[in-house]
């Protein structure tokens, strides 16, 4: 009886560790995103341009300043955050095929996926085969986010490997960090 209790108590206490981790890791994302400007009109209309290819509605854009590249927030309304640093009527043209990526994770209900990782890791914080599955279904969901985003780019591979050099290149010489203190990397093509 008391080892099973200790072990509910191990069990629960690190539950509620990995449960108070990831809230931590969520807070300063909201931050920006909560403190995002209000995206300007070249973007909005290529981000409604793209999602009318994917059939679905466009989700609120924000500029937000100190990210290295955009990313989803799907806590509340849905919002695209957006880079200030490639927030240029040429940049956002450029990054057609990283907007068609961003909004295939949408378009996939990635985002229902993530919520239901969040649940499982508290649970299952202990299995490392929790761990490895988890990150079997992220690279599945970026490459397949990044076959989808390719077929529905009406550009030449050329002028998108172009754009996608600069876009690299931007972010290289950009100082702009995570609010981990870390470059946040993702993989665009």
């Amino acid at each position: 009886m008391v080892l099973a209790f200790m072990s509910i108590s191990v069990w629960l206490a690190n539950a509620i560790v990995c449960f108070v981790s990831q809230l931590r890791r969520m807070v300063p994302y909201a931050r920006l995103v909560r403190n995002g400007a209000v995206a300007p009109s070249h973007l909005k209309a290529e981000v409604a341009s793209v999602a009318l290819l994917l059939r679905m509605k466009a989700p609120v854009s924000v500029i937000v300043k100190g990210i290295a590249s955009p990313f989803l927030w799907c806590v509340g309304a849905t919002r695209l955050a957006w880079p200030d640093s490639i927030s240029s009527r040429a940049d956002v043209v450029r990054s057609r095929g990283i907007i068609a990526h961003e909004l295939a994770h949408l378009h996939r209900r990635d985002h229902w996926i993530t919520w239901l990782e969040l649940g499982a890791s508290i649970l299952w914080w202990w299995n490392p085969m929790f761990w490895f599955v988890r990150r079997q279904l992220r690279e599945t969901a970026e490459m397949s986010c990044d076959a989808g985003h390719r077929c529905q780019s009406r550009k030449p591979s050329r002028l998108r490997k172009t754009a996608l050099a600069t876009f690299i290149t931007k972010l290289k010489r950009s100082s702009s960090t995570s609010p981990s203190g870390r470059c946040r990397q993702r993989c665009f093509l």
